[in-house]
């Protein structure tokens, strides 16, 4: 009996190391294979150049600053834009925007309700007119992955309004250590409304356990984008940093507006998402219009098109010439060596970064952007200057990257953070690409918007690099991690 016994303790022993083996080579397989897998069909998109004249072009910005008279001052006008152009659309809307909800985490502050706002513009515009045609794509953390269903895009689709929560699930996997794990042992587990844990985006609402594993997979449909006709057989696109979300709406962002030239392959690009989330569109039928040619060249990128298209560009700088750049996130090593090579070659660089001390009432550890900063700072020998914005409470949540290069402006505009899992094919991302004469108008308004911020001309909108300096090894060491292996939500 005891020799039975033995037995059958070691048979236990070594079914479970087995097990245990099992699941480990599961594990790794499963998170090389997220890190690896091929990519869904129509995404990492580089449209062909398209020239267009310059007056085609508008460039929007939102800023939020302390005015003469000491007092915090909202000056936003890209969502009031947005719901203008929507009012001249007669045939078709596609919006495709990361946050649509009224989400304000925990602060107290009053916000405009830029998510009812355009939820009701949306609806209204399909109930005057059944044969529009009106789209809404957006990420599935706006119903906190299952745990609380968002009643603005259940009430857009009760209105006829085609609304699709993006499947995230065929893209690689940016925290790939814990997607392993998640595929696993989660993911089988679902989602419900009865929540009883703290909601991870409202402090007035509670979510479940469930939400927070689904969140810690760190994947998005990141992209802000809206395509429609502009009542007079012509598209307008616009590609922005600005999310129409109660919580974002004393941020500070910038927009490009195009008419006509990159419409079909931005069509073309969210149809690929809603390919990809089982809910294909139709290609557009409309009549064929006369599109103007000019000077300027627009061009439509997504996820790591940007990446290699904007490596291209800084490699090509020289002396004497110019890149500034304004972001809300700066981490990825590429982006900044290339920017390291580019002073070592005498451009003049100028970079204006959020300082990461706050994200909606919760407080921030100043990661990625302190320590990258101080790293191009330190190995530029000060050659490279860093501004930080002046948030109070709200983020500097703009993504705006211009090159000033043998007569040109090169501008780079969207919802693309400077940051691995921005830039290497794990997020949805779209980007918008100018390049144009320094002459015309559109480049003097861009020049123009970059160097009252970081002059603080009429308001104080920045200061100085070393009210925020974090040379500490603590720093370095938390950006390399969460960068390189995917931890963080940068």
């Amino acid at each position: 009996m005891a020799k039975h016994t033995l037995n059958l303790k070691k048979y236990t022993e070594t079914a479970l190391i087995f097990l245990g083996l099992f699941i480990v080579f599961l594990w790794v397989g499963l998170s090389a294979y997220g890190l690896l897998k091929p990519l869904p069909n129509g995404i990492d998109y580089e449209s062909p150049i398209y020239s267009v004249p310059a007056s085609s072009i508008a460039f929007f910005n939102d800023r939020t600053f302390i005015n003469k008279s000491n007092e915090l001052t909202s000056d936003q006008r890209i969502f009031d834009s947005m719901m203008l152009l929507i009012d001249d659309a007669k045939e078709f809307i596609m919006i495709d925007m990361f946050l649509i909800n009224d989400f304000k985490g925990t602060e107290s502050i009053a916000h405009r309700s830029l998510s009812s706002e355009l939820m009701q513009k949306l609806i209204n515009k399909k109930n005057d007119n059944k044969n529009m045609k009106v789209i809404v794509i957006t990420d599935p953390i706006n119903t906190a992955y299952g745990s609380d269903p968002s009643e603005q895009l259940q009430q857009m689709e009760d209105a006829g309004i085609t609304v699709i929560t993006t499947d995230l699930e065929p893209l690689r996997e940016s925290n790939f250590i814990y997607a392993g794990l998640y595929q696993i042992f989660f993911q089988w587990w679902g989602n419900s409304e009865n929540g009883h844990v703290a909601h991870p985006l409202d402090s007035g609402k509670k979510s479940t356990i469930r939400t927070y594993l689904h969140l810690a997979n760190f994947k998005a449909n990141h992209r802000k984008t809206m395509l429609l006709d502009d009542g007079n057989g012509h598209f307008i696109s616009m590609i922005t940093s600005f999310n129409p979300h109660d919580g974002s709406s004393r941020h500070s962002n910038v927009a490009i507006l195009v008419k006509d030239g990159i419409w079909k392959d931005l069509y073309q690009t969210e149809s690929a998402v809603a390919a990809m989330s089982n809910k294909p569109l139709q290609p557009l039928q409309f009549e064929k219009f006369t599109e103007e040619k000019g000077l300027a060249e627009v061009q439509l990128l997504t996820e790591n098109a940007i990446k290699r298209s904007l490596l291209s560009e800084l490699r090509q700088v020289q002396e004497n010439d110019e890149v500034n750049i304004a972001m809300f996130y700066l981490s990825d090593t590429d982006v900044i060596e290339a920017l390291l090579k580019a002073s070592e070659r005498k451009a003049t660089i100028r970079i204006i970064l959020d300082p990461n001390k706050e994200a909606f009432g919760h407080e921030k550890n100043g990661i990625p952007n302190r320590a990258a900063a101080n790293l191009l700072f330190e190995r530029s020998h000060g050659r490279i200057e860093v501004k930080w914005y002046d948030t109070h409470g709200e983020q500097f949540h703009t993504k705006f990257i211009m090159i000033k290069r043998n007569g040109k402006v090169i501008l780079f505009v969207g919802s693309a953070n400077l940051t691995r899992r921005n830039l290497d094919n794990f997020n949805l991302e779209t980007d918008v690409k100018l390049s144009v004469d320094e002459r015309a108008p559109i480049a003097k308004q861009v020049n123009e918007y970059f160097e009252n911020v970081w002059g603080n001309k009429g308001y104080n909108y920045v200061v100085p690099f070393i009210t925020y300096r974090d040379d500490s090894l603590k720093g370095y060491i938390l950006l390399y991690i969460q960068e390189e292996l995917g931890l963080g939500t940068f």
